[in-house]
């Protein structure tokens, strides 16, 4: 496995309950990761906060998101639980708009090129085996003074063939990753990277011994971990063999995680409410434009009157608008 561009690392936020147990990182929530989607009428990006949506429910009236800022330090950003919106299908993905200013450290995974897709996946053979990583937040070594998110590695185990089921029986498209996944985790995005040098089916005896290029070897998003599987072990005696009556049961966790693909993702991402949001700012950028480029009364020459905060003003409507809070230091 390559080095991990310190990017992937910026696009990963953590998820609490409240201001409380974020500012003390209290074992409590999970992860998320920002993504971007370009709007046709500029160079810009419309970014969302991605996470599970058990992340969401079990938040209570209050889902605190704890981003890193530009200065080193932390910030906390509340949301509610009616800002997310959930996968139509049942599927553990939530998603919001959000638009984060320069005094916040971030990145956000583009939907394009990053996104792996069911094309992808057969046109470059993915599957079983291939090298997965995964960046989220590892409780108890999660960062005091900023997020530190901590990557974990493995391999796919199995495709998305079968779905797993959630607590509530809902069945959840999945890929089996062994990964260690352990709480905290949930939420985070997992990638898949193909081994240059590894043989490829259908040629497994021959090596590739190709230079690395990333539309043919990765990273992509492979998707977002939301479970690691358990089995449950009968507690025993002393005698290491005979179970204990009352009868009781410790939990063991396999080391497999559920990653629902990323493709699931994008159908959130894509639906009619966000794309709707996406085209009315589509359409209010491409008015700005085009006042942009006739003078005005104050400007006899056309100066360029589209700015960046002509473009935030398009998008607040319908995304967090966030700015930096001020620390102590700077209140004074």
């Amino acid at each position: 496995m390559p080095a991990i561009d310190p990017n992937v690392l910026d696009c990963v936020f953590y998820v609490y309950p409240d201001v409380a147990s974020a500012e003390q990182a209290k074992e409590a929530g999970g992860t998320g990761f920002f993504v971007g989607i370009p709007l046709e009428s500029s160079l810009r990006n419309m970014v969302y906060a991605v996470t599970n949506r058990h992340c969401i429910e079990r938040s209570g009236p209050r889902v605190v998101l704890r981003v890193n800022k530009a200065a080193g330090e932390l910030d906390f950003i509340p949301t509610q639980p009616s800002d997310w919106r959930f996968h139509p299908d049942g599927l553990d993905i939530a998603a919001m708009p959000i638009i984060l200013s320069p005094g916040y450290q971030y990145n956000f995974i583009g939907v394009q090129p990053f996104f792996l897709t069911q094309q992808k996946v057969s046109a470059r053979a993915i599957g079983p085996g291939d090298d997965v990583f995964m960046v989220g937040r590892f409780i108890g070594h999660d960062g005091k003074q900023g997020n530190l998110p901590t990557a974990r590695f493995g391999n796919i185990a199995r495709m998305n063939s079968e779905p797993l089921e959630d607590k509530n029986g809902v069945s959840q498209d999945s890929f089996l990753v062994e990964i260690r996944s352990m709480p905290g985790y949930s939420g985070s995005p997992v990638f898949v990277y193909i081994n240059v040098l590894a043989p490829r089916p259908p040629d497994f005896g021959e090596l590739q011994l190709t230079t690395y290029n990333h539309p043919m070897h990765g990273p992509w998003l492979l998707g977002i971990d939301w479970s690691h599987l358990s089995n449950f072990h009968p507690v025993l005696k002393e005698d290491r063999r005979t179970k204990k009556e009352p009868q009781e049961w410790v939990e063991i966790n396999t080391g497999m995680a559920g990653v629902i693909p990323a493709w699931r993702i994008q159908e959130l991402l894509n639906s009619e409410e966000f794309r709707m949001q996406r085209k009315e700012k589509d359409d209010e950028i491409s008015d700005y434009s085009r006042r942009a480029g006739s003078p005005s009364e104050d400007s006899a020459e056309g100066e360029q009157i589209f700015t960046q905060q002509d473009f935030e003003s398009a998008l607040r409507k319908v995304s967090r608008r966030v700015e930096p809070s001020q620390s102590d230091a700077e209140k004074k």
